[in-house]
Parts: structure tokens; sequence; C-alpha cells
């Protein structure tokens, strides 16, 4: 299941826009309907069913709670890039984006884990979240 903000980032290209999530306990054990992964994507994405940055879900950014890794949808063909944090119950974890590095961030309990620097044009239509 994934769940979408009805509060977007303003137009891209301006500014450093940060949200946080807290994973909150669930009475279940882990399953694949239980891990988290937050992230970005573009607004006619359909997100209905996977994990952002997930390259079926074009254009999107991830971090995801069960592997620890960040993906962008488009680069590394799927693959995810490790930052050595997973992450679930009790967690708070936050995505950023700031226009002017061209990147895309994630916290974990407020420490900066790891971060895509895309050295592109922000008006580029490669990335559209």
């Amino acid at each position: 299941m994934s769940i979408r903000s009805n509060h977007p980032f303003p137009p891209r290209g301006r500014g450093v826009h940060y949200f946080e999530v807290e994973i909150l306990p669930t009475e279940n054990p882990p399953t694949l309907e239980t891990w988290v992964g937050i992230g970005l994507c573009g607004e006619f994405v359909d997100m209905s069913y996977g994990f952002p940055g997930s390259y079926a879900y074009n254009p999107s950014a991830g971090y995801h709670g069960d592997d620890g890794n960040m993906y962008e949808s488009f680069l590394l063909n799927g693959l995810g890039r490790s930052t050595g944090k997973t992450y679930g119950e009790g967690d708070t974890v936050g995505c950023g984006i700031n226009w002017s590095k061209n990147s895309v961030y994630y916290t974990l309990n407020g420490k900066l884990v790891g971060a895509y620097y895309e050295p592109v044009d922000p008006s580029s239509s490669k990335r559209q979240y």
C-alpha cells in the first residue's frame, strides 16, 4: 500500500523542502505488507502497489526500510545504493529535496543517512518530482 500526501511540495526548482514520517508499532510481525519506503514521486505516478524509487514507478525516489537502500527510478537499473541503515517501528524517517544542489536526501532519527546528487538542470524533464 502507498500513501500520497495531499499537500505536495511547491513547484520544482525553488528552495529546500522536507518531511518526516514516524513509523508506529503494529501488532503483526514484519512482512511485505508492513515494510515501509518513503520518498517522492511525480504527480501522475501510480503508486498503488510498490515502493517509491522502483524502476516501475518513474519518476520517483525512495529510501526503503527493509534493506536500507536509496533508489532513484531512472538510475542504476533499479539497483539501490546502500545507506547501511534499515528502519522500522519506532524510527522517524525524513525525506527532502534541495533544488539548488539537485539532490534528494534522507534522514533517520534526525541524522542524514544519504543523498542522491544529479548534476543536471532542474528544468530537465528527467526528474519531475
